[in-house]
């Protein structure tokens, strides 16, 4: 993938609730609340994760930076 190609992510999120609750009324997540997807500019990628960011100037200094780990991932799209 090129450098500031847009793309769209599709992947796992972690939830998180704060606060106290009785364990019989903690329920567990349903993938549909799991599943977010992002678009942005692709920046760059290694083997553990796939970073994008959500806007760029021409000075090369970017914004919004995202790092999403590969094994969250579901599937990446290019978006033209």
């Amino acid at each position: 993938m090129k450098k500031y190609q847009i793309i769209e992510i599709e992947w796992f999120d972690s939830l998180h609730v704060s606060g106290w609750k009785e364990e019989k009324d903690i329920e567990l997540t349903t993938k549909e609340e799991m599943l977010h997807r992002t678009v942005g500019y692709f920046l760059k990628e290694d083997d553990k994760s796939i970073i994008v960011v959500q806007s760029r100037n021409e000075l090369k200094a970017v914004d919004a930076i995202m790092e999403i780990p590969k094994g969250c991932i579901i599937k990446k799209k290019l978006i033209k």
